[in-house]
């Protein structure tokens, strides 16, 4: 089933959050200012970003990460950010917290939030966070997965939608249809928090300590996993936004058997 582009999010540059910029987050960034520019080029208006991490650059993060021996000691949102507004003559913004809501978009929502967050409790710090969509990014050694979720469910009766297709999957008549003002709701892709109730568990049980070296590092993820679910999470996002919908939400990427499952909107 296809999701719609809500319209309220076309004909306007879009507010993007980036919560962890570490592995994961700096492919990210990279590639948002990569998609800012080429949509600008193609008269969409474009990204607004604003990247949020309080770690600061360690000599584990070089090489793996996209930071080099420069960098070590800085905070890593501002330095990547930096970096693009030079680069690409951005203006995005950097905060050294933890992702916040409101932070930087005043009272507004971030229209998506990237999660390239380790560990289930920066998922549920995640979970109460103003958003539209949440793009969930995870992955293990040479495992990943991406995510796009939504909390909003549109209830506008028949829209764009012939009523034969509603009258198909309901059991009620036109007549009654109208009469009892029954709606149609397009399919919404699910959260990850939904879709693994295990990361609401406050209970479970994480190692989360940095590495002391590159090689600690490598041992635990491998060089492009990374690079991998960030480069579909990118192609996620560019899709919806070009051509207006979905009909997955999602990946499962696995390097070592070279397998990747897409996840239908259901």
């Amino acid at each position: 089933m296809i999701h719609s582009l809500p319209a309220e999010l076309t004909g306007r540059h879009l507010k993007v959050a980036v919560a962890g910029c570490g592995g994961t987050g700096s492919q990210v960034l990279t590639g948002l200012a990569r998609m800012h520019v080429s949509l600008l080029a193609l008269g969409h208006p474009g990204l607004s970003v604003c990247a949020f991490d309080p770690d600061t650059v360690t000599p584990a993060n070089v090489g793996r990460q996209l930071f080099s021996p420069s960098d070590l000691g800085c905070n890593k949102a501002a330095v990547l950010i930096n970096r693009l507004n030079c680069f690409f003559g951005l203006n995005w913004t950097a905060s050294p917290s933890c992702y916040k809501a409101g932070q930087r978009f005043s009272d507004d929502r971030a229209d998506f939030l990237f999660g390239c967050v380790d560990t289930a409790a920066a998922r549920r710090d995640l979970a109460q966070t103003r958003f539209r969509y949440w793009l969930d990014i995870g992955n293990t050694d040479k495992k990943g997965q991406v995510i796009l979720g939504t909390r909003t469910r549109s209830k506008r009766i028949a829209q764009g939608v012939p009523l034969s297709e509603i009258l198909a999957s309901n059991t009620l008549s036109a007549s009654k249809l109208v009469k009892k003002q029954t709606y149609y709701t397009p399919p919404r892709p699910r959260l990850v928090t939904e879709m693994f109730p295990i990361l609401k568990d406050k209970r479970r049980k994480e190692d989360n300590t940095p590495s002391c070296s590159l090689a600690e590092a490598l041992e635990r993820q491998d060089l492009f996993i990374n690079q991998t679910v960030a480069t579909f999470a990118l192609q996620l996002l560019w899709q919806f936004i070009r051509q207006g919908g979905l009909d997955i939400h999602g990946y499962f990427i696995n390097l070592e058997s070279g397998r990747v499952t897409p996840l239908p909107i259901k």
